[in-house]
């Protein structure tokens, strides 16, 4: 998966005002793609993280982060 695709299945998943909140982009750069999600139901400080490591501009991996 690109890159680009990441981005568009967050849109697909997350609209800008859909019902869920859209995770946040915390990162990007050649290598790397973060995003932060706070879950809806639960106060602050409540993060969950993902983050993608990219090469060639499609994902190589994946690290999940639990809250």
């Amino acid at each position: 998966m690109t890159r680009d695709q990441v981005i568009a299945v967050m849109e697909t998943r997350y609209p800008q005002n859909g019902r869920r909140r859209r995770p946040t982009i915390m990162y990007e750069d050649r290598d790397r793609l973060g995003f932060f999600m706070n879950p809806e139901n639960s106060r602050e400080p409540n993060c969950e993280g993902i983050f993608l490591g990219l090469t060639n501009g499609s994902v190589a991996s994946k690290t999940y982060s639990a809250d």
